[in-house]
């Protein structure tokens, strides 16, 4: 009996601050927004995100300067470019924490 209660208080032990830690890397997401030069995106981090030090990698889609469609690839903190200006960005992101897969919108920076 006594045996049995130390492995339940032990394993309760271990499996709280996992609990605690897994809860934040969930609640994380990348976010992408208008890049600083005209026709960029920035991929980037949402608080949580940052605290976690995450890391996403994307692949973004979006009409070009030439009016056909542009893809490219790029991790969080990158600043892709070749969008047209202005045009909407749509991104697939992955990461090695939940939720594993996710998509975000975006607007690539209006040239001046």
């Amino acid at each position: 009996m006594k045996r049995t209660t130390v492995r339940a208080i032990c394993a309760s032990a271990i499996a709280a601050p996992l609990l605690i830690l897994g809860a934040g890397y969930a609640a994380a997401a990348p976010t992408l927004g208008a890049g600083t030069d005209p026709g960029t995106v920035t991929i980037g981090l949402d608080t949580a995100g940052k605290a976690a030090k995450e890391g996403w990698t994307c692949i973004l889609g979006g009409a070009d300067n030439g009016g056909g469609m542009h893809v490219i690839m790029g991790n969080s903190g990158d600043s892709p470019g070749g969008f047209a200006n202005g045009a909407a960005v749509t991104a697939v992101c992955g990461g090695m924490q939940s939720p594993y897969v996710t998509m975000i919108n975006g607007t690539a920076q209006k040239g001046t």
